[in-house]
């Protein structure tokens, strides 16, 4: 700014911190002295303004003022920050006349074929993935994000395993939720796809000429009650992932080793959840914890049948909006 500058070139130049309280730049040895520049020569009114009264008042008992007021705003900006909070209303992208909230809103509800939970944030529960390596990123380096961890402990091949995955399931479709941000009361709206389940009522061959062999028993006679187990489970889970049912409504669901078809490194359950974005922060934060709380319940259950080999499952949301109420909060705690 042309003010600072004059300033800086008037009574700064040539000198450090030290000298500013030495006296004028003439006193000090081995200064630079800047001739006083000539208000009459040909300046205008603006420049008059800045090299004259201006300048002057600067230099008398108004560089305090400015002190002080400076002083007084840094203050302020600090008692603020200790007031800073997640927003508290629901942000708005549009405004209620913009074509694209017509026809979301207006226009969505008059076509009974769109999906209900179309617009439902996208919940996954995961098991498997033991933790997230951060070293060598950084908090401010967001193309950063890590390495996965798993858990070599993880595996489904037991029968209590795969009933605690199917209960899990089960457990969502009817789980109430009394937040705001759930719609409907429930934690879940629409449909469950529960890959167990669909494993066990997949057909295990193209025809029924001949029954499947798992192990000492046809495969077919195998059920979540009479559940197939060991590497047997894993081979024929491994070939469930390769079916047309599979492939088309749980990829991602089931995670093999690419360099070892006999390891399972994870699975996952994505639900649709009752939360329709966009939800404001301080009602999404309790939506979010309601999905904590289920998870964590859960584990506690998988811990009192001995199930060690599933660890610790987590939720995750899929959206942005459930990465963005995360992030604020955090931001607002550093």
């Amino acid at each position: 700014m042309p003010p600072t500058i004059i300033v800086y070139e008037k009574f700064l130049r040539g000198t450090t911190l030290l000298t500013c309280f030495r006296g004028k730049k003439e006193d000090v040895p081995g200064a630079t002295v800047i001739d006083e520049p000539t208000i009459d020569g040909g300046m205008r009114a603006t420049e008059k303004f800045f090299y004259g009264p201006f300048a002057n008042a600067l230099a008398g008992p108004l560089k305090y003022i400015v002190c002080v007021a400076f002083l007084g705003l840094m203050a302020g900006g600090v008692f603020l920050c200790t007031k800073l909070a997640p927003p508290t209303d629901t942000e708005q992208w549009f405004p209620t006349h913009h074509m694209f909230r017509k026809y979301v809103g207006d226009v969505g509800k008059d076509f009974s074929t769109q999906s209900q939970n179309a617009n439902s944030l996208q919940v996954v529960i995961a098991y498997g993935m033991k933790e997230l390596d951060l070293s060598g990123t950084g908090v401010w380096r967001p193309g950063e994000i890590g390495k996965v961890v798993y858990d070599d402990a993880f595996t489904l091949k037991s029968g209590k395993a795969q009933r605690h995955i199917a209960d899990t399931c089960r457990e969502l479709r009817g789980r109430k939720c009394a937040e705001k941000a759930c719609t409907g009361g429930h934690l879940v709206m629409g449909d469950l796809n529960c890959f167990i389940e669909d494993f066990y009522s997949w057909e295990w061959l193209p025809t029924a000429a001949d029954a499947a062999s798992c192990g000492a028993a046809p495969c077919a006679s195998h059920t979540l009650e009479n559940p197939l187990e060991g590497d047997e489970f894993l081979a024929q889970l491994f070939r469930f992932t390769q079916s047309k049912v599979g492939r088309i409504t749980y990829p991602g669901h089931i995670g093999f080793d690419p360099k070892d078809a006999a390891t399972l490194q994870f699975v996952q359950l994505f639900v649709p959840s009752s939360i329709v974005p966009p939800v404001a922060p301080k009602d999404f934060k309790p939506a979010q914890e309601a999905w904590d709380a289920f998870v964590a319940e859960r584990n506690r259950a998988a811990a009192g049948q001995s199930i060690p080999e599933l660890g610790n499952g987590f939720a995750a949301g899929e959206s942005i909006f459930w990465l963005w109420s995360r992030t604020t909060e955090a931001l607002v705690k550093r």
